[in-house]
């Protein structure tokens, strides 16, 4: 029968230290940012439903599924860096100095050691 090394036992042992310190440091930084994120999306949820439902009241004419419709084309727009304000910037995202920026920070950035 072979016999372990105490060697190999001490590994598995600081292995398993650090396996749980990793689990307990994610829990905690879990905890942490849900403490400190949650409170504030709550109140911006909040905020966001009466700006909308004073706007839906002020503009009779205006039904909540096109307003909802109207929104989510925006956000859309807005993931890709396109403003739907008419004061925004009128600089565009992918332009060749942007696109070639954005190639060589991929290329310098990624690959092997």
């Amino acid at each position: 029968m072979a016999e372990h090394s105490p060697h190999c036992d001490l590994k598995t042992h600081y292995f398993l230290k650090l396996t749980v310190c990793f689990l307990v440091y994610m829990l905690f930084g879990t905890v942490v940012f849900s403490a400190i994120e949650q409170p504030w999306e709550v109140r911006m949820r909040k905020e966001l439903d009466e700006v909308k439902s004073r706007f839906l009241g002020e503009h009779g004419c205006l039904q909540e599924p096109e307003l909802d419709a109207l929104l989510h084309r925006v956000l859309t727009a807005s993931n890709y860096g396109v403003s739907a304000l008419r004061n925004a910037s009128d600089d565009r995202n992918w332009d060749l100095a942007s696109s070639l920026f954005f190639v060589s920070t991929v290329l310098t950035t990624t690959g092997k050691e």
